[in-house]
């Protein structure tokens, strides 16, 4: 067990460094895990395999995100118990936690078991991969209840301010993925099953490590007395919860109707979109940690009614936003076409799958700056509690995608497809600006009063 942070005390950026610096790192390390990932699938097993795994992805997506929410939404709460020192209610959250993901889980095991052939027909899926996108589905949807612990565990380490132990956690389990993808795919005929049973079996070595952490913490230790079922925490935890698992659901859903659209366009279209969002990692490299460290900071100092605290660390954070998205705009704008060729190669046959993917991914640098910022304000409001307007974010997001990949490729064709992606990142950066300006001035009002 890793130290915990006290983000109600220190200065604003290096409690950012301290807590996103493992982050980083897990982040640098699952980018290596994804490239070899995606190696293995389309170089090993071939092209049409990358194609299905990608094609089933968005739906597998849609699935996770919701309980992702649920997750966001517990370490949230998590944190703010914590930064307001009330540890009963504390273990009481986390112990609810862990038992709504277990139940959920294996409720959408067997839902999903039943719905996934008619979904991926509805999502347009190629004959040619439809096979293999199943097969790929029907191993994750058989793990969703380690992959979910997994989810809400790493939540209450984020809400400990412990992003440490999340990533020994992480390097563990990529790296009984990697090795367990490479030598069932190169010694057994599962083919793209082969990566689905990895990543499942991984990801329960994963929960296992980080639950006997939390054992092994002394004064947030789990008894049998905290898996009590108290009515209002339950209440107050599916408060924050549902609008996160709701705003990412209908946000998923503008993916899983992208997906469709980009599927009728075949195999090569749909592989080199993937290659390009498999470098997505990439460009958040910086986003996707500072969005729990910022959480954690917001919500510890709310649930300590510290307002100036909370005031100076959104403001350190937007520098870091800011700096951070330029910077990785200059780096992939000039090395992004290396950095695909590793995942597909340089081979003349795959040359459509090359431009694809280097036309995608240079549409989203135009927009990273906003979508950082977007990520700035959406965590603040969530760290608040106040998670309604990431709701309506999501709603404006997925509602925003579904009407562009209709009308867009229409006039743009194929570059239409691109700024699909990417169309909403300002739009919800501006909404969610204003939203955080007035939730922090009633809420610094009303503490005054």
């Amino acid at each position: 067990m890793h130290k915990i942070n006290d983000m109600t005390e220190g200065a604003p950026f290096n409690l950012y460094v301290r807590f996103s610096v493992p982050m980083i790192i897990s982040n640098i390390f699952y980018q290596l895990y994804i490239l070899v990932d995606g190696i293995v699938a389309s170089r090993l097993i071939g092209l049409n395999a990358f194609a299905a795994i990608s094609a089933a992805g968005f739906f597998y997506l849609f699935i996770l995100e919701a309980v992702m929410g649920f997750s966001q939404g517990a370490g949230i709460r998590f944190a703010q118990l914590y930064g307001a020192k009330r540890y009963d209610e504390t273990r009481n959250s986390a112990a609810i936690s862990i038992m709504l993901a277990f139940l959920i889980g294996a409720f959408l095991s067997i839902l999903c078991f039943f719905i996934t052939i008619p979904v991926l027909t509805l999502m347009n899926t190629p004959i040619e991969i439809i096979k293999d996108s199943v097969t790929y589905l029907y191993c994750m949807f058989a793990g969703l209840i380690p992959t979910f612990l997994y989810k809400i565990l790493n939540s209450i380490f984020f809400g400990m301010g412990d992003s440490k132990t999340p990533l020994v956690a992480l390097i563990l389990g990529s790296s009984i993925d990697t090795a367990l993808t490479i030598v069932l795919v190169l010694v057994t005929p599962l083919g793209v099953a082969a990566i689905g049973i990895s990543t499942i079996l991984s990801q329960f070595v994963t929960c296992m490590y980080l639950f006997l952490q939390l054992c092994r913490n002394k004064e947030l230790r789990l008894s049998r007395g905290d898996f009590r079922i108290r009515l209002a925490a339950v209440s107050e935890l599916l408060r924050i919860s549902l609008p996160i698992s709701a705003r990412n659901t209908v946000s998923a859903l503008g993916g899983v109707v992208i997906q469709y659209v980009v599927n009728g366009y075949g195999v090569a279209f749909i592989a080199g979109v993937a290659a390009a969002k498999r470098l997505y990692i990439l460009l958040f490299i910086i986003a996707d940690p500072m969005e729990p460290a910022i959480g954690t900071f917001i919500a510890q100092n709310f649930g300590a009614r510290r307002f100036i605290r909370v005031k100076d660390g959104m403001q350190t954070a937007k520098r870091i936003m800011l700096i951070s998205s330029i910077s990785i705009m200059v780096l992939v704008f000039f090395f992004g076409k290396w950095f695909l060729s590793l995942i597909i190669g340089n081979d003349v046959s795959i040359a459509i799958v090359s431009t694809v993917a280097l036309g995608q991914l240079r549409v989203c640098l135009l927009f990273l700056p906003m979508f950082y910022l977007l990520i700035l304000y959406r965590s603040g409001l969530q760290g608040m509690g106040k998670t309604t307007p990431t709701l309506i974010s999501g709603i404006i997001e997925g509602g925003l995608r579904i009407i562009a990949i209709f009308l867009l490729p229409f006039f743009l064709g194929k570059i239409g497809v691109y700024i699909t992606e990417v169309i909403a990142w300002p739009v919800c950066a501006v909404q969610l600006f204003f939203a955080f300006s007035v939730v922090y001035h009633r809420e610094l009002q009303a503490d005054k009063e």
